[in-house]
């Protein structure tokens, strides 16, 4: 449970006599932040979850989003950040945001869309309209929308600060990104490297 453990701290001041009654203090320790990685792709959470517990996050995992809504309305799983897949089996992104956020007690999570990547036949903006449903209105103006992954990719490198995470999710080792039936060369390495290059210059 994400509650505050308290440690109690016995001392003597230096200037209190030998018998005086001994001063209690209390210090806090915070708990860990939980962060919540919802998606069927375990390559992506392997690595993600590492990344994370870098920086001395707690990265809970599930591979379905139906076993984790359930657990979550449940009370059993606690979680103070969710990062979700959009398209998964089973119960897919959208749908599982959409019971989140018809929880009153769950829709106080901030959530993490990670973008559809592969558009296919589908229209893109009408994927993002669809994504868009499910953001509520606080987290709608934190939100920036660029069809252009490419484009997103530099924006998001821009605006970052020290010690940041830009999150590059769903492509994973794919070359390519197929729109409207067409395959088109695209590689987040090759972006991200430029990129990076591009603002350390």
């Amino acid at each position: 449970e994400n509650k505050t453990e308290q440690v109690r701290l016995i001392g003597v001041e230096n200037e209190q006599a030998p018998d005086a009654t001994p001063q209690i203090t209390q210090a806090v320790v915070a708990p860990k932040f939980k962060i919540l990685v919802v998606d069927d792709s375990s390559a992506f959470s392997i690595v993600l979850k590492r990344y994370l517990n870098k920086y001395n996050y707690e990265v809970l995992e599930f591979n379905d989003a139906s076993r984790a809504l359930q657990q979550l309305e449940g009370g059993d799983l606690k979680a103070d950040l969710i990062i979700t897949d959009l398209h998964m089996p089973h119960l897919d992104g959208q749908a599982f945001i959409k019971s989140l956020r018809n929880n009153n007690f769950l829709k106080r999570i901030p959530i993490v869309i990670l973008t559809s990547d592969n558009p296919r036949s589908e229209d893109p903006m009408e994927i993002i309209r669809e994504m868009q449903k499910g953001v509520g209105p606080t987290e709608a103006k934190k939100t920036l929308v660029m069809v252009d992954r490419e484009e997103a990719i530099k924006t998001a490198c821009m605006m970052a600060n020290a010690k940041d995470i830009v999150l590059v999710a769903g492509k994973g080792h794919e070359n390519y990104q197929e729109i409207k039936g067409v395959k088109h060369p695209f590689d987040d390495k090759e972006v991200l490297a430029r990129m990076i290059k591009l603002f350390n210059n």
